[in-house]
Parts: structure tokens; sequence; C-alpha cells
């Protein structure tokens, strides 16, 4: 007897409503909160094999954590609260409107609207990676659907994926083990996801994590 893994109903949790959202300011944004990091150093530091880690791998490893949380966690709360209101949202519950899409910043005529170069280069360098998740991300994690649970599952394995190309060559042991226990991960994750295809092609797109 097979028995399915997928639930039936897909349970969404988000911290924040449609409503409260506040448009994003990158004149203001700072980035994570210092509490927010400690969270993530104490989720990497969860993860099998880590403490087996050289110092600077722990520290890679972490700061890849902290890109993919960037990425899963804003494409999760726009997914929940839907692409149709074309708001890219962010972990702090600000929102940026995608349609249209907003400058890039190197357009003609772009440092014209910016008092300082440096104010532009800020700009530049939040906006970019947004809207480059929106274009190529996003479409893929909206087909995707996934619930609270499996997007916790799917940021954990993308840590491993993105992690297992970056460390293979300064710890050897470490990439095998990695190797393996990332390869229970996504066969456990495809049994859960029903073999969704999509899954393949999310954790190919390593650089949006970087």
């Amino acid at each position: 007897m097979t028995v399915s893994l997928v639930p039936t109903i897909v349970r969404l949790i988000v911290p924040f409503e449609k409503h409260q959202l506040q448009p994003f300011d990158f004149r203001t944004y700072r980035g994570y909160q210092k509490q927010e990091y400690v969270m993530l150093f104490n989720y990497a530091n969860t993860l099998p094999g880590f403490q087996d880690l050289s110092n600077a791998s722990q520290n890679f490893l972490f700061r890849i954590a902290c890109g993919v949380d960037f990425v899963i966690s804003s494409s999760y709360y726009t997914n929940c609260i839907g692409t149709e209101s074309k708001l890219l949202i962010n972990q702090d519950g600000t929102y940026i409107q995608m349609m249209p899409l907003p400058l890039l910043g190197d357009e003609p005529g772009t440092e014209l609207m910016f008092t300082k170069k440096e104010e532009l280069e800020k700009y530049k360098n939040i906006i970019k990676p947004r809207v480059k998740s929106w274009i190529e991300f996003m479409p893929l994690y909206e087909a995707l659907h996934p619930s609270f649970e499996e997007n916790c599952i799917l940021k954990a394995l993308c840590c491993w994926q993105t992690a297992h190309f970056n460390l293979q060559e300064c710890d050897k042991d470490t990439s095998e083990v990695m190797e393996l226990v990332n390869s229970l991960i996504i066969m456990s994750f495809f049994e859960i996801m029903d073999g969704d295809p999509l899954i393949n092609e999310i954790l190919s797109t390593t650089t949006l994590f970087s």
C-alpha cells in the first residue's frame, strides 16, 4: 500500500496580513537585525555536520543560510499574499511594487534621481537581487506552492545544495557527508512533494543564494 505524504490542505503561516504591509524604503533599510542574525546562526548550527566544519566553513555556511533565508522567506511570504497583487514581500513586512518593475539603477539618467553616488549604489545593490528573484525564482516557487513545513525543508535543502558545491574542495570528508545527507533530504523531499520536478529546477538556481 502506498501512503502519500502530500497534505490535502496546504498550511500557510504568515506573521502579517496584507493590510499590515508597509512600502519598502531603501534609504532606511538596514538589512537583518541583530536578533535575526542570531536566529539564523542558531539555525545553521542545527544543520547536520555543522560542528565538524572548520571555522571558516562554518562562517561560510552561515552566510549561505542568510542568503537562502533572504530568498526563500521573501518568496514564501509573497506566495502567501498572492503574486496577483504584484508585490514582492520582504521578511520585515515591507513590499516592493513589481508592476511596473522598479528601475534597476543602470538606466540612462537614473543617477539624476539620487543625491549621492553612494545612495545610487545602495539602491542598485538592494533592488537588483529582488527583481532577479521576482523574475527568475518566484514563478518556480509559486508553481511549487509549498506549505509551511515543505518550505522549511526546501530552505534546509537549498542551504545544503549551495554549500556542497562550495565546500567540497576545502573539506573533502565533510563534503562526502554533506552529499549523503543532501541525497537523503532530496529523496525525502521528493516523497513529500510527490516527485515534483520543480525541485531540481529550484535547486539549480544557486546563484540567487550567494
